[in-house]
């Protein structure tokens, strides 16, 4: 049995037998981009001291960064069901990271895992849930996939991790796939991780971008058509935020200070002839230069544990 890190991928599309037509697909992605809209605006959005008016935007910003990886998922599924070949697995239940795999692992080169078979049936408390499985019956592999918006955020020692969790699954992926997903048998494991934004991509680490999603799936012109969903999806995001930025103008009432209008400063002016500790090192007026007085400091500080001013 093979437990490469990735699958061995095809030099040219053209040598694939199946392929992805974004015209047939359109009008599943479109419901795709419709279901994952609804997901990003069903949440209620939290007043928040420090954005305002704008809290609505943040929280919009926040929910589509979640939800554009389900979509992404929600592509490769639907794309995948062009190959006949393929499977998709189910993910009701965590597969287990069994401690001796991990322990293999570390032991050994990940380029050298070949003949190695460890079974599922043990007790383990440590689990991970790709975010798709998929296996080719025709050529007896299975392929774990971790999709990721964008991997511009993730440091290095977090893929290694992460690495290390699917691989330690990729070890007992085809008996526990035989026994729990009643499976055909697989007598390769590969694993990969999909850069959403398709800016990263290193192979010899498990690291694909969006467009090449085709190379994985035996499907010619499955990167293309994942981009174009991820177009139609940032389309329908931008016109939304931009109503909600034409709400916020309205609603947001103007003052002074945006018409442009020069005002007196609020906090109070010096007065030269003032003493103690009443004496504001405040801006003298706007427009004029800046003066400020520094209070003189009392060479005895208290320090202790901070108290409420309640306190006596």
């Amino acid at each position: 049995m093979s437990h490469n890190p990735v699958l061995s991928t095809s030099s040219s599309a053209s040598a694939f037998v199946y392929s992805a037509v974004i015209a047939d697909l359109e009008p599943d992605f479109a419901r795709m981009v419709d279901r994952a809209m609804a997901a990003v605006l069903s949440g209620d959005t939290k007043p928040d001291i420090v954005f305002g008016n704008c809290a609505g935007l943040v929280s919009m910003a926040r929910s589509v960064s979640f939800h554009e990886g389900n979509l992404l998922e929600w592509g490769v599924i639907r794309i995948a069901a062009c190959n006949p070949d393929l499977l998709v697995m189910p993910q009701d239940k965590p597969m287990p990271v069994v401690p001796a795999a991990l322990e293999f692992l570390e032991r050994n080169e990940w380029s050298k895992l070949e003949g190695i078979r460890l079974r599922s049936e043990v007790h383990s408390k440590k689990t991970y849930t790709p975010d798709i499985v998929l296996v080719n019956r025709k050529r007896h592999s299975a392929l774990i996939v971790d999709m990721k918006r964008s991997l511009a955020s993730y440091a290095e020692h977090r893929l290694e991790a992460l690495r290390q969790r699917m691989m330690a699954v990729a070890l007992v992926a085809a008996d526990w796939l035989y026994v729990e997903r009643k499976a055909p048998f697989v007598s390769e494991v590969g694993i990969a991780i999909i850069d959403g934004s398709d800016e990263t991509s290193d192979h010899s680490k498990g690291v694909f971008g969006l467009s090449e999603i085709g190379d994985l799936l035996e499907i010619a012109g499955a990167g293309a058509a994942m981009m174009h969903l991820r177009a139609m999806f940032a389309a329908r995001v931008r016109e939304e935020l931009e109503r909600q930025c034409r709400a916020v103008i309205v609603e947001t009432e103007p003052t002074s200070c945006l018409r442009g209008e020069r005002t007196a400063a609020v906090l109070p002016l010096f007065d030269d002839e003032a003493e103690g500790e009443h004496v504001c090192p405040a801006v003298v007026r706007l427009g004029e230069a800046r003066v400020r007085r520094t209070p003189e400091i009392d060479a005895r500080v208290k320090v202790g544990f901070a108290r409420t001013r309640a306190s006596p």
